[in-house]
């Protein structure tokens, strides 16, 4: 079972944003960026191009299918921040769950294992 908080909801646009915390990489990463001005204001310029419904493969690129929903990977220069994509409640509701980082076109071994281990994973939401 795995930690998820919510830390974005538009109404507008009926989207819920949540991150892992149960993920120590993701969260020391999310937290790097975080502090970096520039990194932060592209993070957040592809997730108000997504909840817009106009972000493009540069910022918003399917990744895999599951049972649960999509996996997309939100871009953010060379940080890929795998998001589960579903549907609930009339929402669409995105879990950041996964960090990799892009070294080349193809994706790598471990980057493959980490965008199919978010197909096991177990939502508990902490704060919706």
């Amino acid at each position: 079972m795995e930690g998820f908080y919510n830390i974005h909801t538009c109404e507008k646009h009926k989207l819920k944003l949540f991150l892992n915390q149960s993920n120590s990489d993701l969260s020391k990463k999310f937290t790097e960026i975080h502090r970096n001005k520039t990194l932060i204001n592209k993070f957040v310029l592809v997730i108000e191009a997504v909840k817009k419904g106009i972000a493009n493969r540069t910022q918003w690129n399917f990744e895999a299918k599951t049972k649960h929903g999509d996996i997309y990977a939100i871009k953010v220069d060379q940080h890929r921040f795998y998001t589960l994509a579903i549907k609930s409640g009339g929402y669409r509701e995105l879990y950041i769950c996964r960090y990799g980082k892009k070294e080349s076109q193809k994706n790598s071994k471990k980057l493959t294992s980490t965008i199919d281990s978010i197909s096991t994973i177990q939502i508990q939401k902490l704060l919706s």
